[in-house]
């Protein structure tokens, strides 16, 4: 008898732990699903994202790199500041990223020494350098190291320099090449807020700009597809408090239609970012290749305002700064978007437009309330002939309060309903465990509801006193 009402138990049990989580998951999924459509592939993708990673990062112990053990020092040396960083080698490590005061320093670089020539006299800075492993997903984060640079050093302005220091996601070694179309260049520069002017010349000429960050670090990924073959970026960075500090480089790569062996390979010797240091206006480096196709458009583009609640609208202008006569009056299609930190598009608005001299176009692009809180960049094209000229600027997206709990804690709506999504699939997974855990038992008392028995059928009144016959 304790058995059974121990098993009742258990059943009834189980039972509102199955209705409880059906009713969350049920709300959650409705609810979300009235909030946008969007937010609810996002937030379920994103969940099954952190699943995989986990059982990624499982796989793949015996494969992580070493933790770097960072060490170095700042000097000064002829009047140039510098601070010297170096690690020890480690064979399962592909390629570092430095982090420097949190955003990024430089990506892909292949060595286990960086020279950090961006610093300022009598400054602290933290440095984090992170080993990426050959299986892609496996890492190792550095301790933070500090370093403090002398109070004293000449005040000479040195050289502006620009580099590239991964294409496609690995570090420059050797012919690079990608079957990507639009493979990911990200660089560095010794110039803060530098503006990088991006070109490369094939059946379209694609032309760009983007802004380094507060480091010098910029990355940039085609927003149209580069044709197969032979391609050659050229690359200007421009200080924007002296457009006489100017550098310009120029990097060969190759984007072949299928992937070969040496494509997937990477070396550490004879390796080193595509960078030069002291060109400026007016002065050509033989080491630098000149663009051989000219842009006929410059335009700049202007955001109403530098930050943006979930669910507003962001006002973005574009206006034509320099236009040849030949396209005067030209049909063109204007392409807003508005791109994540990783390079994903989250918003994309087209329009037809006429080219003219001193035009200026302009819309309101909203940002969907399920936007996650953080950087975003809107990127205008404009799209005329063979030619694909953009502009980017960044922006912030902040989070549109339900509730704020004081001491800068804000809960937004898309939070609490990720939250209970969380809780849902926490509840069913706390369910599978329990059932697992009772299996045998449970099984058992599933079976004892099946099981017919004397008193069962005298109950159901096919036998005994209400029919009035025996067996």
């Amino acid at each position: 008898m304790r058995q059974k009402q121990k098993n009742t138990w258990r059943y009834t049990a189980v039972r509102l732990h199955f209705l409880f989580a059906l009713l969350i998951l049920s709300v959650y999924i409705a609810a979300s699903f009235f909030y946008s459509p969007e937010f609810l592939i996002s937030s379920l993708k994103g969940k099954a994202i952190a699943f995989a990673d986990d059982i990624v990062v499982t796989a793949t112990v015996l494969g992580a790199p070493v933790q770097p053990v960072v060490s170095g020092n700042a000097q000064c040396i002829d009047g140039s500041l510098s601070v010297s960083l170096d690690w020890a080698d480690d064979v399962n490590s592909t390629s570092y990223d430095v982090e420097r005061n949190g955003p990024p320093l430089v990506s892909g670089i292949l060595s286990s020494a960086y020279q950090d020539t961006f610093v300022a006299v009598g400054t602290s800075y933290t440095y984090v350098v992170i080993a990426h492993g050959p299986m892609g997903s496996g890492m190792a984060v550095s301790d933070p190291f500090v370093v403090t640079t002398p109070s004293q050093c000449a005040n000479i302005l040195p050289a502006p320099t620009v580099a590239l220091t991964a294409f496609d996601g690995r570090g420059i070694s050797g012919t690079m090449r990608t079957t990507e179309q639009r493979p990911l260049f990200e660089g560095t520069s010794n110039i803060p807020g530098a503006i990088i002017a991006l070109q490369i010349n094939g059946v379209t000429t694609v032309q760009a700009q983007v802004t380094t960050n507060v480091n010098g670090y910029w990355s940039w990924r085609p927003s149209v597809n580069i044709s197969y073959g032979a391609h050659t970026l050229f690359f200007t960075a421009t200080d924007p408090n002296d457009t006489n500090r100017q550098v310009s480089a120029s990097f060969d790569f190759l984007i072949a239609k299928e992937k070969t062996e040496s494509s997937s390979k990477t070396s550490k010797e004879n390796s080193s970012p595509i960078s030069v240091s002291h060109s400026t206006v007016g002065v050509s480096s033989p080491t630098v290749k000149v663009p051989s196709v000219g842009v006929p458009l410059d335009f700049s583009l202007s955001l109403g305002r530098g930050s943006v609640l979930q669910g507003d609208r962001l006002p973005v202008e574009v206006f034509t700064k320099r236009l040849s006569g030949e396209y005067e009056n030209t049909n063109a299609i204007l392409r807003f978007s508005i791109v994540d930190e990783d390079g994903v598009e989250r918003v994309v608005e087209f329009q037809d437009i006429v080219l003219t001299k001193e035009g200026v176009y302009g819309s309101s692009l909203l940002i969907p309330g399920y936007m996650k809180k953080g950087r975003y960049a809107v990127v205008a094209q404009i799209r005329f002939g063979s030619y694909d000229v953009a502009r980017e600027q960044e922006f912030l997206v902040l989070p549109r309060p339900v509730l704020n709990l004081g001491g800068g804690m804000v809960l937004t709506y898309p939070d609490v309903l990720d939250r209970l999504g969380d809780v849902a699939f926490l509840l069913f997974l706390l369910l599978l465990l329990w059932i697992f855990a009772f299996s045998k038992e449970y099984l058992l008392y599933l079976r004892s509801w099946r099981h017919i028995t004397e008193r069962h059928l005298q109950k159901l009144g096919f036998f005994g006193k209400r029919k009035g016959v025996g067996v």
